[in-house]
């Protein structure tokens, strides 16, 4: 029987799967050895899974079958809703499983916490990395909600929670949250003292009192999550930063339309949109004028993700 020269393939080799990246990683273990770190059975865990063929197919489905919006209902009503592939939730769970959103606010008397947060952001930033942005802000997000005394105490638990919710429901109803940001516009690009958003007070003005905002925001981080912190002008006080979370308490959902998905060339699993605030529903966090300062704490720590990443 003749054999097709051209289907004998000699110079090619299986991707390699079914291995664990921590274990085959000898300076990321030297690195936390020096570091002091006790939490390497745990990582090694992580490893294990990350890079199992199971989660190295999900990674795969999840950037080949991209988010979908669904601005309206068959009946022409808004619902403004990001459908993602189930691949998509498999690795959410993952890194919500390995605290990879909080871990450092988890272990405050750990000496390593930085370091081992670090390594779980490595690991599975090696297999899927787009969603790590909803990890990423998500962490960023809790040292600022920390100093909002009602906020804290009301979705503290939520916020560092390792359970994965994926229900689009009221913070109130969830077991879990995730926090991403709204800072770019059209007109400033990354001037954010160009913002044109406004926020008028719906009684009392200044920190922890509620806004409602009209505007929009060219780049809207990871669109499903549960609330973004934003920033907009005040009349009264400048540029100020807001919790603007995606449902009302009463059950509505808040005035936040997504205009359309960014296309993007890489982190393509994720759903950064271009979106519009008609009166959304705002609380101030951080002192009043000083939108920027807190908002880029939170970015400092992005671009810690972003470097590690």
């Amino acid at each position: 029987m003749q054999t097709w020269m051209t289907h004998q393939i000699q110079n090619q080799f299986d991707e390699l799967q079914d291995y664990n990246l921590f274990e085959t990683d000898t300076v990321l273990q030297e690195i936390l050895t020096r570091y002091g770190s006790q939490d390497q059975t745990r990582l090694s865990e992580l490893g294990h899974i990350a890079a199992s063929a199971e989660y190295y197919h999900y990674a795969d489905l999840a950037n080949r079958h991209t988010p979908i919006l669904h601005a309206f209902d068959a009946r022409g009503h808004r619902k403004d809703v990001v459908e993602f592939h189930p691949a998509w939730h498999h690795w959410m769970a993952l890194n919500r499983k390995f605290d990879t959103h909080a871990h450092p606010f988890k272990q405050p008397q750990s000496t390593a916490k930085w370091v081992d947060w670090a390594s779980r952001f490595y690991l599975a930033g090696q297999v899927e990395c787009g969603n790590l942005c909803p990890n990423s802000m998500t962490l960023g997000s809790i040292p600022l909600i920390q100093r909002e005394p009602e906020l804290w105490a009301n979705m503290g638990e939520k916020l560092l929670s390792h359970e994965y919710d994926p229900r689009d429901v009221p913070i109130s109803q969830k077991k879990s949250i995730w926090l991403g940001m709204g800072m770019t516009e059209k007109q400033g690009g990354s001037d954010v003292r160009a913002n044109q958003t406004l926020a008028v007070p719906v009684a009392a003005t200044g920190r922890a009192q509620a806004y409602l905002l009209t505007g929009h925001k060219w780049f809207f981080s990871a669109s499903m999550c549960d609330a973004h912190l934003v920033v907009a002008n005040t009349e009264q006080d400048g540029l100020a930063c807001f919790f603007v979370p995606r449902w009302l308490e009463d059950g509505g959902k808040n005035n936040i339309q997504v205009q359309r998905l960014k296309d993007k060339v890489g982190n393509r699993s994720n759903s950064s949109a271009e979106v519009e605030f008609q009166q959304a529903w705002g609380i101030m966090i951080g002192e009043a004028g000083r939108g920027i300062p807190t908002i880029i704490e939170m970015a400092n720590y992005t671009r810690l993700t972003c470097a590690v990443g």
